[in-house]
């Protein structure tokens, strides 16, 4: 646009003139305004430019075209980058629509040269056998083909239409083949019709980096949708100088890894092996500096002994005193000795203990397992639960099993980091005797001494070089106060990294007080926070804890780039906003590395997160209950869920972002939020939580919440709520008491078919469970429905006289109590039994004892008082309603004719 302008301005200058005026006077109305006309006269612009320019002879096009792309133009790094990628033999052939020769240089600069290393064919200047060749050649490792000529050659460049036409026609058959492999395309907006021309067939995929995403009605964003396997990298990432840096920097870890075992250990190696590799991206990460960060407490040595001697370690103390960093780093110096590493953070343990059926010694015994036969040391991080309020019952249930087996194992070494009153409710609980001993607490004032407090404070100054670092009373007067008003390493840590853009001493000392109390501070600072990044936050606190309420659902497997890109867009749409800011999520994701983990399933292309430490989710409900504008946000995206979400694929629905509120209000108690979800008036809320407790059936089968929960699922009016009750009996039912499984036994004679049948298979495969439970005296609705199901055999035999007559007999032994609750909650089965009744012969009324006459006399009854009922009238057809009324008439004629 800048040669565009140029052009316009010494040929056409009143038009340039009021183009200009237009766009000014716009953007001082309003810069978004602005921006949009800008876009619009760039339009019209280009248009004057390429009549003017069809005008001019190749001298005065050279002429103009230099200054912009030649005269003293170096290689930005990100042509640096990309050489370097071409030397490492990752890139072979390169199509550019650029005039000018920055690639050349940056080839040059690294000590690639023509014709030995590459040979670059202009399309308009070269022959066009010359370019085929080339191309098809393997002479030089590297093909660039400048498509749209080279400035060197000014009769070769193609800028007018009939130039682009002209291109296409004899370009395209030769580079069809090429341009319909694996591409990136890096640096192009998609506006040269003659370059889209070339994707017009299908292909592999395509991996576009831009700034921008392309307009959904674009050429360029309809190819991408047909190739459909690559990925759009915008924002920051999509800069030219930003891709080819972090691909180099990528390629470049890559090489390391793959040479790590001809070399010494790496901290990127280890990184990778804990499951901390995503840490590598973010320059600013505490683990990737771990080796320059970390400051040893008083008590490591002592850590260190009792880990080798007893090979288990409990590490215990109050939050932010660096539990989980000593662990780490312990990892991190264990590796160096050849140990495969393992960090288990407590969302994992859980997992991974439902994976082995509650069993700590199992789970052990298979982590023990090393791929390449080494000792093998594990940290547990919070095993027993990160919060008092989110505890987990299974690691301190088996920790005398589990102690016993780490002693017993020479080659394995454990560390397990857990907050004190979580340790000591947990070992309350338990009959533990051999624990005495193992246990290292960090304490306060004594940990770390008031030298070590400020080696900590000039460790992370130097890290995160906040501005009042230059100020030398500033830093005085911090090293004499700080250890006193702050005495653990994480309360420094997050005061240096959020006070960066301080700096006067008073704000400073008042941000030091609120740096002592964490969860307020953290609160208070994602209150302060700007409205787009406070919504960031929103949806990471969303998926984190989708990931472990709705595991396997669509909520769990939210993109959270395209939800977060989806809410700003319709906040803005209904004014909610007033401005989007450009590449928002890379920005916001660069910006909270430091406090996000990110994590990739395996098959899966959506990244995951969550926060790094349980606080900023404490934190997060603190900024919420304070009513902040944290609050608001929350509101506002409760309020419009379906709207934001309306395109995406997966995402989550009102009932759910419900729970994840409940969840974060009882402090992220499972069980708590279990309890509550279970009363809900909402069946969807019912299931879920039913769910839930159904997988911890040992701490909630006996519970009223769980059998009323059970209870109001099989009557739920939509089928597709018991059929999801019916999908989760199968893994818990030989583990349910018998009077939930007494319940479940009324879906044997469910309205709808599908569920009927499918509760009759796991029915079937039970059937020794159930025959047990005969004899208890919750197993009720069992027997009666164990006599319903000869329903089944009076309706296959009703014709067949050979039929049983004790088979009949069993099913009369209906009572009218027992009748009630079949017809209460299956009319269509109530009103078929009392037809059964009655239509089954002369043979079977004769039989009739005089307790079986009795009880049909009553169910006879209440069927004729309760014919009215409208659910029983929607049920049956207009003609099986009248016949029944006939009957029960004609009945009542016959007993008073008796009479």
């Amino acid at each position: 646009m800048q040669i565009v302008d140029c052009v316009l301005e010494q040929h056409a200058k009143s038009e340039f003139e009021k183009w200009e005026n237009e766009i000014e006077k716009a953007t001082k109305e309003n810069k978004k305004f602005g921006e949009l006309l800008g876009n619009e006269i760039g339009k019209e612009k280009r248009t004057r430019f390429f009549e003017i320019w069809g005008t001019l002879d190749h001298e005065t096009q050279y002429s103009i075209l230099r200054p912009h792309l030649w005269d003293d133009k170096k290689p930005s790094e990100g042509y640096e980058n990309l050489a370097k990628l071409v030397k490492k033999g990752y890139i072979k052939k390169i199509l550019s629509t650029n005039l000018e020769n920055l690639l050349e240089k940056a080839l040059n600069n690294v000590g690639c040269y023509q014709p030995d290393d590459f040979v670059v064919v202009v399309n308009g200047k070269d022959r066009h056998e010359e370019l085929v060749e080339q191309l098809n050649s393997s002479r030089s490792s590297l093909k660039i083909t400048k498509l749209h000529g080279s400035l060197e050659s000014p009769k070769s460049y193609a800028f007018k239409q009939d130039e682009i036409s002209d291109f296409a026609k004899k370009i395209k058959p030769d580079l069809s083949r090429l341009i319909n492999q694996s591409l990136i395309i890096v640096g192009y907006s998609g506006q040269d019709r003659d370059v889209d021309l070339l994707f017009e067939d299908e292909g592999k995929e395509i991996h576009f980096v831009n700034p921008s995403k392309p307009e959904a009605e674009s050429r360029i964003s309809q190819i991408l949708a047909v190739r459909g396997k690559g990925k759009i990298i915008d924002g920051n990432d999509g800069k030219f100088d930003t891709f080819f840096e972090k691909l180099l920097k990528y390629v470049e870890l890559e090489e390391e890894r793959s040479n790590a075992s001809d070399s010494e250990p790496s901290i990127e190696g280890f990184l990778r092996n804990i499951g901390f590799g995503k840490e590598l991206e973010n320059p600013r990460s505490r683990y990737k500096n771990l080796t320059s960060l970390y400051v040893k407490p008083t008590e490591y040595n002592e850590i260190c002994s009792k880990l080798e001697k007893d090979h288990v370690i409990f590490i215990i103390g109050e939050p932010h005193l660096g539990k989980t960093y000593t662990a780490i780093h312990l990892l991190w110096e264990y590796y160096q000795k050849g140990y495969e590493t393992l960090h288990i953070r407590h969302d994992n343990l859980v997992t991974r203990l439902h994976e082995n059926e509650g069993n700590l010694t199992n789970l052990l015994l298979s982590l023990l397992s090393s791929k390449d036969g080494n000792p093998v040391i594990i940290h547990f991080d919070d095993p027993f639960g990160e919060t008092m309020e989110r505890r987990t019952d299974e690691f301190a249930k088996g920790l005398n099993d589990f102690l016993l087996l780490s002693k017993k194992y020479e080659h394995l070494r454990i560390i397990v980091t857990t907050r004190l009153n979580i340790f000591r409710e947990a070992l309350a609980e338990q009959d533990c005797q051999n624990i005495e001993g193992l246990e290292k607490d960090l304490r306060v004032h004594t940990s770390y001494k008031s030298e070590v407090l400020v080696d900590i404070l000039h460790r992370y100054t130097q890290f995160y070089k906040p501005l009042w670092s230059t100020d030398e009373k500033i830093v005085r007067e911090l090293d004499e106060k700080l250890p006193k008003m702050l005495p653990a390493p994480h309360n420094i840590e997050f005061f240096v990294r959020t006070s960066e853009r301080l700096t006067s001493l008073e704000e400073i000392f008042q941000h030091v007080d609120k740096s002592k109390e964490m969860i307020k501070a953290l609160g208070e600072w994602m209150a302060s926070l700007s409205d787009h990044e406070q919504i960031f936050l929103t949806w990471v606190e969303i998926q984190s804890t989708s990931n472990i309420l709705f595991t396997n659902d669509s909520a769990s497997k939210i993109n959270l780039e395209d939800a977060y890109r989806e809410t700003l867009a319709f906040l803005y749409k209904r004014r909610y906003i007033f401005s989007i800011p450009p590449s928002s999520f890379s920005v916001d994701k660069d910006k909270f590395d430091m406090i996000l983990l990110e994590s990739r399933e395996k098959d899966s292309d959506v990244s995951k997160f969550d926060f790094v430490h349980p606080s900023y989710h404490e934190a997060f409900w603190y900024a919420i209950k304070e009513e902040s504008r944290l609050l608001y946000w929350w509101r506002v995206l409760k309020e419009n869920l379906a709207g934001i979400l309306d395109d995406l694929d997966n995402k989550l629905d009102r009932v759910q972002l419900r729970i994840i509120e409940n969840y974060g209000t009882v402090n992220r108690d499972l069980d708590k939020l279990l309890l509550i979800s279970a009363e809900s008036e909402d069946v969807d809320e019912k299931v879920i939580a039913l769910k839930h407790m159904m997988e911890r059936i040992e701490v909630f089968g006996e519970s009223y919440s769980f059998s009323s929960c059970m209870e109001a699922v099989i009557s739920a009016q939509d089928p597709k709520h018991r059929m999801v009750l019916v999908n989760l009996l199968p893994k818990n039912f030989s583990t349910l008491p018998p009077g939930i499984i007494d319940k479940s036994m009324l879906l044997l004679v469910d309205p709808e078919k599908e569920v009927r049948n499918r509760y009759w298979e796991i029915y079937s495969d039970r059937i020794e469970i159930i025959d047990k439970l005969e004899t208890n005296p919750e197993f009720k609705l069992g027997r009666l429905v164990k006599k319903i199901q000869l329903i089944e055999l009076l309706n296959r035999h009703l014709n067949n006289k050979s039929i049983e007559i004790k088979v009949i007999n069993r099913f009369l032994q209906i009572t009218l109590p027992e009748f009630k609750i079949v017809f209460k909650n299956n009319l269509e089965l109530g009103y078929d039994l009392t037809q059964y009744a009655y239509s089954s012969g002369g043979i079977l009324r004769r039989s009739l004892s005089n307790t079986q006459k009795e009880n049909i006399k009553y169910i006879e009854e209440y069927i004729i008082t309760n014919l009215h009922d409208d659910r029983f009238l929607q049920k049956r057809s207009a003609r099986l309603v009248v016949n029944a009324l006939e009957r029960a008439r004609m009945n009542k004629t016959r007993a008073t004719m008796k009479k």
